[in-house]
């Protein structure tokens, strides 16, 4: 394979807006990283890909889940495996499946590549605190530090808008870059304007260009899909 993957990643919140709202953008996409795709979906998103794809529960024994798919024979995965993150006992207890406290990870060309949905803050309707946001930024912490040694990219929904809550701080403290910061996918409520939450973040000198976000779908609350393109830098072997 060439060293330009054009990638499509998506919250897809139970797909809030159809399955075929994400298979009509699989022609403008080499791979893909889903979250909170739900797993009954798994033999449409294999027949209209081609090809194999890889899925984990986000939240254990729930339904929606992490999904790397690819659209070409020419990206090979390799040691595919599942990461526990640090939230697991407390989202478990929680109760909600819309939480995450897993990562999916695979190797493309030497590089790590993962599917990533940490836990968010959650309180019940008596405003009582659920999960606090330390789970959340223990998760980041977490997979940072996990893979700061090795040429990694990092892709999902991190909660939170760019440079809020110090998650910038984290990334730079283990040498990871956010690259996408200025992608506004996520809709918060019909009267509010976009922006976004979703990343990718890498530790490797890559480069993105022809970024597009697709909004065109009405919603009142919600992520929309974005794809681009991911240069990765020829790496010593």
């Amino acid at each position: 394979m060439n060293n330009t993957i054009r990638i499509l990643q998506c919250n897809t919140d139970n797909l809030r807006y159809g399955v075929d709202y994400i298979t009509k953008l699989l022609p403008k996409a080499d791979l893909l990283f889903l979250q909170r795709f739900p797993k009954e979906h798994k033999q449409t998103l294999t027949a209209e890909t081609g090809h194999r794809v890889f899925m984990l529960e986000s939240c254990p024994k729930g339904n929606l889940c992490l999904a790397i798919a690819k659209t070409t024979g020419l990206i090979n995965f390799a040691d595919t495996e599942a990461i526990v993150l640090p939230s697991h006992d407390a989202v478990i207890e929680s109760n909600d499946e819309w939480q995450g406290c897993t990562a999916l990870k695979t190797i493309i060309n030497g590089v790590n590549f993962i599917n990533f949905l940490p836990a968010y803050e959650f309180k019940d309707e008596n405003d009582e605190c659920k999960i606090s946001d330390f789970y959340r930024k223990s998760d980041i912490d977490f997979i940072l530090n996990k893979y700061k040694d090795k040429p990694t990219v990092i892709i999902g929904d991190f909660h939170v808008k760019p440079n809020a809550d110090g998650t910038n701080t984290i990334l730079q403290r283990f040498g990871f870059k956010s690259f996408i910061d200025d992608a506004k996918s996520f809709k918060p409520c019909k009267d509010k304007e976009t922006f976004n939450l979703d990343k990718c973040v890498s530790n490797v000198d890559i480069t993105i260009d022809d970024i597009e976000v697709y909004d065109t779908v009405y919603t009142e609350r919600g992520h929309y899909a974005i794809t681009y393109n991911l240069h990765l830098p020829e790496l010593d072997k």
